[in-house]
C-alpha cells in the first residue's frame, strides 16, 4: 500500500518534476544513471514535489527574470552601435536615444529582478508555513517512546535552520536555473552572430567547471551533513540546559555545562569553517572559467581588432557579453555549493517523516464514538521499558464512563505510564 501510494503521488506530479529535472540536469550537468527521473538526487525530487503547489508564483517569477535577461542583452548592443556608428559620425540625436536605451535597459532589468525576487520570497514563505505544519502534524502522531528517547532540541531542530534553508533555496532554484539557461542562450546566440571565432575561444575552458564540480562534490556533501549533525547536537543541548537550568544551579553544575557548551559550539564552528573552506575552494576553481575566458577574449579579440577583422565596438560588446554570460554561470558554482547544504537539510527533514509511531492499532480496532459510553479495562497487564522491565503490573482495573479516579504513588511507581497506556501513547506489553 505504501509503495503504491508513493508511486501514485509521483505519477501525478510527473510533469512538474520533469520540468525541474530538465532544468537542473542541464545546469548541474548531471548524467543519467537509470533513475526514472533522469538520475537526479532523491532530495531534489522530494523538493520538486513540495514546490509543485506553488507553480504559479514560480512561473511569474520566471517571466520576470526572463524579461531581465532580455533587457540585459540591450546595453551591449547599444554600446556597440554607439562606439562604431554614433560617435564617429557625430550623430547627436542618436546619442540621446542610445543613452535613453541604456538607462531603460539597466532600470528595467533592476525592476524586473526585484519583482521576481519578491515573488520568490512569497513562495518561500508559503512553503515554510506548509512544511512546518506538515512536520507538526507528523510529530503529533508519534508515540511517547519517540519523545522519551529524543531530546526536545533534536525534535525542534528541523523547524529551524533546515526548513529555512530548504524554503530559501527551493524557491530560488528553478527561476534562477531557468534564468541562467535563457541568459546563456540569448548571450551565446548574440556572441555567435558578432564573432563565431571569438565565441569558439571561450568554449574550451568550460571543462574546468566540470572538473571542479566532480572533485568537490563528495566533499561538499559530507561537510554539509557534518554541519547539520553538529547544529542538531547544539540545539538539543540548549533546549535541555534551559529547561533544567534550576536543577543545574541547585546541583552547582554551571561550570560543567559551560565546558560542554564550549565543546559543542567549538566543534560546530570548526565544521562550519570546514564547509566554508570547501565552498571557497570550489568557487575559486570554478571562477577560472570566467578569468580564462575573459583573458582569451581580450587576447584574441585585440589581435582581431589590430588585424582589421573586428571593430572596436564589437570587441567591447563581446567582452560585455562574456561578463553577462559568466555572471550567472559563475553563480552556478555557488548554487551547487548551496545545493549540497540544502540536500543535507532535506535529509534532516526526511529523517523526521521516516519515523513512525511505535503504537499500532490491532486488527479490527473500532474508533470510539463520543455518543457511546466508553470503559477502560486492564486485565493482567504488565509494562516495561528497555532499561527497566517491571515498571507496571496491573492485575485488574476498570474505569467506567463518568467516573473520577485518583492515582497516587511514589516517584517511579508508574502513574504516568498508566495514563499513557490508557491513551495508547506508548507501546504496551500484555501478558
Amino acid at each position: 500500500m505504501i509503495g503504491s501510494r508513493t508511486f501514485t503521488t509521483f505519477h501525478g506530479q510527473e510533469k512538474w518534476i520533469r520540468l525541474t529535472s530538465l532544468a537542473v540536469r542541464i545546469a548541474f550537468l548531471v548524467s543519467p544513471t537509470g533513475h526514472r527521473f533522469t538520475g537526479l538526487p532523491d532530495e531534489l525530487l522530494w523538493l520538486a514535489a513540495e514546490l509543485r503547489p506553488l507553480w504559479s508564483l514560480h512561473v511569474a517569477s520566471f517571466l520576470c527574470l526572463t524579461g531581465a535577461s532580455l533587457l540585459g542583452v540591450v546595453t551591449p548592443l547599444v554600446l556597440r552601435s554607439l562606439i562604431d556608428t554614433v560617435i564617429p559620425n557625430h550623430r547627436t540625436g542618436m546619442l540621446a536615444g542610445a543613452v535613453a536605451l541604456i538607462f531603460l535597459g539597466y532600470e528595467g532589468k533592476a525592476a524586473t529582478i526585484a519583482l521576481g525576487n519578491y515573488l520568490m520570497l512569497s513562495a518561500g514563505q508559503k512553503l515554510a508555513l506548509k512544511l512546518r505544519l506538515k512536520l507538526l502534524r507528523h510529530l503529533d502522531t508519534l508515540s511517547a517512546d519517540y519523545y522519551e528517547a529524543t531530546p526536545v532540541g533534536t525534535a525542534m531542530y528541523p523547524f529551524k535552520e533546515p526548513t529555512e534553508e530548504i524554503c530559501t533555496f527551493g524557491c530560488e532554484l528553478l527561476p534562477l536555473i531557468l534564468r541562467t539557461l535563457l541568459t546563456t542562450t540569448f548571450t551565446l546566440g548574440t556572441m555567435i552572430i558578432l564573432s563565431p571565432a571569438l565565441t569558439l575561444a571561450v568554449v574550451p575552458v568550460l571543462p574546468v567547471f566540470l572538473f571542479a564540480r566532480q572533485r568537490f562534490r563528495r566533499k561538499l556533501s559530507d561537510d554539509s551533513d557534518l554541519v547539520q549533525t553538529r547544529r542538531r547536537a547544539w540545539s538539543a543541548f540548549l533546549e535541555e540546559h534551559l529547561s533544567s537550568i534550576i536543577s543545574v544551579q541547585l546541583l552547582g553544575q554551571q561550570r560543567r555545562q559551560e565546558r560542554k557548551a564550549l565543546h559543542l559550539h567549538t566543534v560546530l564552528l570548526r565544521s562550519q569553517e570546514k564547509l566554508f573552506t570547501s565552498a571557497v575552494h570550489f568557487t575559486l576553481c570554478s571562477s577560472l572559467v570566467v578569468v580564462l575566458s575573459m583573458c582569451g577574449v581580450v587576447a584574441y579579440g585585440g589581435s582581431a581588432v589590430l588585424a582589421g577583422r573586428l571593430s572596436i565596438g564589437s570587441l567591447v560588446a563581446f567582452y560585455t557579453f562574456v561578463t553577462e554570460l559568466f555572471e550567472p554561470f559563475a553563480g552556478l558554482a555557488e548554487l551547487y555549493a548551496r545545493a549540497q547544504r540544502t540536500w543535507a537539510s532535506v535529509r534532516q527533514v526526511q529523517s523526521v517523516f521516516n519515523v513512525s509511531s511505535a503504537v499500532r492499532d490491532t486488527v479490527g480496532a473500532v474508533r470510539l464514538s463520543h455518543d457511546h459510553p466508553a470503559v477502560v479495562e486492564f486485565v493482567q497487564v504488565e509494562f516495561g521499558y528497555q532499561y527497566r522491565s517491571d515498571v507496571l503490573r496491573v492485575a485488574r482495573l476498570t474505569i467506567r464512563a463518568g467516573e473520577r479516579v485518583g492515582i497516587a504513588g511514589e516517584n517511579g511507581a508508574g502513574k504516568s505510564t498508566l495514563a499513557k497506556l490508557m491513551c495508547a501513547c506508548t507501546t504496551q506489553i500484555v501478558v
